[in-house]
C-alpha cells in the first residue's frame, strides 16, 4: 500500500498555508496591506505619492489656520484705530462749531495729537509671530505718492466745479495742505483796450494753508477772470490773442514748498459768494512689500496671498490735523499789502477751509479703513474656504490612500482562520500518513521475521 503517496502533496500545501499565516499575521498585526515594496510595488509607489499629498494638505490647513489668527490679530488692532477715528471726528466736531475759546480749542488739540500719536504706535507696534502687520510692510501695493481729494462742494451754475479736476496736478512731494477757492465779488468792467471783452472780471481768492512746519503762514492770491469764461485777466496781455485759463499754483510764501497746480472753470455773476474746497494728502512714508504668501498645502505654487495695507497716521492722511484758529495777524505776517480788514475776511476762509478739510480728511480715513477692513475680512473668509476645501481634499486622498496600502481587516481574518483550520487539517492528515506508515513497516518486519 503506497501510504507515502500524499505526503509531498499535503507537505507543499502545509509550507503555503504557513506562508499564507505569516503574512496575514503580518497584516492584522501591523494594519497594513502593504509593509514593503515586495508586498506591492506600484501600489507602494501609488499610495506613497498620495500620502505626501495628504500631509502637504495637512500642513497647509495648519498655515492656513495661523494666517487666519494673523489678520484675526490685524483686524483687533484696526478695531481700536477705528474707534479712535470716531473720537477724533467728534473732537473736529466740536471745534468746527467756534463756540470754543482758543485755550479750549488747545485742549482739543492735544487729545487730536495725542489720539493720532495713538494710531502711528498700533500700526508700528502691532505683531504676530515677530511680523509687523500694519506698518505697511506686508502690503503688496507700493507707497501712494501725494494725492488731492475733493469733498463734495456745491457746483456752479454751470454745473461744473469751480476747479477743473482734469487739470490737477499734485507733486509727488507735496505737503498736506488745505486750499479754498471762492468768488468773492464783480469787479466791474475790465480797463478799457480794443481787445477786452466786454464781459465784467470776477474776483476769485485762492487761500493755501498747512499746518507742515516748512509751510508757514496761510497764502492768499486773487485770480481775476473774465465772467462767463475761464480766461484769466492779465494786465496787457489781449485775452483774444491768447486766452490763458485762470490758473493758480499752490505753494508757500517762498514758493519752495509747491503744491500742484490747478485751473479755473468758467464763472459768472451768479457764482458770487460760492466757497469750494480741496485738500491734499502727502505720499506715503513706508514702501510696500510683498505681502504674506501663504502654501495651502495642495501642490508645488498653490499659494494664497495675505495683503495688509499700512495704517499709520501719515497712510490716513490725517498725520497733521489741526484744529488751531489762524487771526489776521497771521495773514498779515504771510502776506505783504493786506489790509486789516482783508486779512480779518482771509482769516475767516482760512479757518473755514482748515476746518472743514479736518473733517473731510478724518471721514476719508474712516472710509479707507473700512475698505481695509473689509478687506482684511474677506481674505479671512477665502483663507477659511481654503481650508475647507483643503480638508475635504485630504479626506478623499486619504481614503484613496488607506484603500491601497492599509489591510481589509474582515478579509485578512477569514483567511487567517481559514488557514489556521487548514493548518491543522493538513498536520492531522501527515500524522495519519505517518502512522500509515510505521504500521505497513511493523507488518513488512513481523512478515520478514515470520518468514
Amino acid at each position: 500500500m503506497d501510504v507515502l503517496r500524499f505526503g509531498d502533496k499535503v507537505a507543499l500545501g502545509q509550507s503555503l498555508t504557513a506562508d499564507d499565516l505569516s503574512r496575514e499575521t503580518q497584516r492584522l498585526a501591523s494594519g497594513l496591506r502593504i509593509s514593503s515594496a515586495a508586498d506591492d510595488p506600484s501600489g507602494l509607489a501609488i499610495s506613497q505619492r498620495l500620502l505626501a499629498q495628504a500631509n502637504g494638505l495637512q500642513t497647509g490647513q495648519q498655515s492656513i489656520q495661523s494666517a487666519v489668527d494673523l489678520l484675526q490679530t490685524a483686524e483687533g488692532a484696526l478695531q481700536t484705530t477705528a474707534d479712535i477715528l470716531q473720537r477724533m471726528r467728534a473732537l473736529v466736531v466740536q471745534a468746527s462749531s467756534n463756540l470754543d475759546s482758543p485755550p479750549q480749542i488747545g485742549y482739543l488739540q492735544s487729545e487730536l495729537d495725542q489720539l493720532t500719536q495713538e494710531i502711528n504706535t498700533i500700526s508700528g507696534n502691532t505683531q504676530f509671530n515677530g511680523r509687523h502687520l500694519l506698518d505697511g510692510s506686508l502690503s503688496m501695493e507700493p507707497a501712494l505718492p501725494a494725492q488731492y481729494f475733493i469733498p463734495k462742494n456745491d457746483t456752479l451754475s454751470s454745473g461744473l466745479q469751480l476747479i477743473d479736476p482734469t487739470s490737477m496736478s499734485v507733486l509727488p512731494a507735496a505737503v498736506q495742505a488745505e486750499i479754498s477757492v471762492k468768488v468773492t465779488g464783480d469787479l466791474g468792467a475790465p480797463p478799457p483796450g480794443p481787445m477786452n471783452p466786454s464781459n465784467d472780471l470776477l474776483n476769485v481768492q485762492i487761500t493755501v494753508s498747512s499746518a507742515d512746519p516748512t509751510f508757514g503762514a496761510p497764502q492768499i492770491s486773487n485770480i481775476a477772470v473774465f465772467a462767463g469764461t475761464n480766461i484769466e485777466y492779465i494786465p496787457g496781455i489781449s485775452p483774444s490773442i491768447i486766452p490763458l485759463p485762470a490758473t493758480f499754483t499752490a505753494s508757500n510764501q517762498s514758493g519752495t514748498d509747491n503744491i500742484g497746480t490747478f485751473n479755473l472753470d468758467a464763472v459768472s455773476q451768479s457764482d458770487v459768494g460760492k466757497q469750494f474746497f480741496l485738500y491734499t494728502v502727502p505720499a506715503q512714508d513706508v514702501q510696500g512689500g510683498y505681502g504674506l504668501q501663504v502654501n495651502d498645502g495642495g501642490g508645488e505654487g498653490h499659494i494664497v496671498s495675505v495683503d495688509i495695507p499700512g495704517v499709520n497716521a501719515v497712510d490716513l492722511g490725517i498725520s497733521q490735523t489741526q484744529l488751531a484758529r489762524y487771526t489776521a495777524a497771521d495773514i498779515l505776517a504771510g502776506n505783504a499789502g493786506f489790509t486789516l480788514q482783508q486779512a480779518q475776511g482771509a482769516a475767516g476762509d482760512v479757518n473755514l477751509a482748515a476746518g472743514q478739510a479736518a473733517e473731510y480728511r478724518i471721514d476719508h480715513a474712516i472710509e479707507q479703513l473700512g475698505s481695509i477692513r473689509a478687506k482684511i475680512g474677506a481674505q479671512t473668509v477665502a483663507l477659511q474656504h481654503d481650508a475647507t476645501n483643503d480638508q475635504t481634499v485630504q479626506t478623499a486622498v486619504s481614503a484613496s490612500a488607506s484603500s491601497i496600502r492599509d489591510a481589509n481587516i474582515g478579509s485578512d481574518v477569514t483567511r487567517f482562520t481559514r488557514d489556521q483550520v487548514l493548518t491543522q487539517i493538513q498536520t492531522g492528515v501527515l500524522h495519519s500518513l505517518f502512522i500509515d506508515s510505521q504500521q505497513v513497516v511493523s507488518l513488512v518486519q513481523r512478515s520478514l521475521t515470520g518468514a
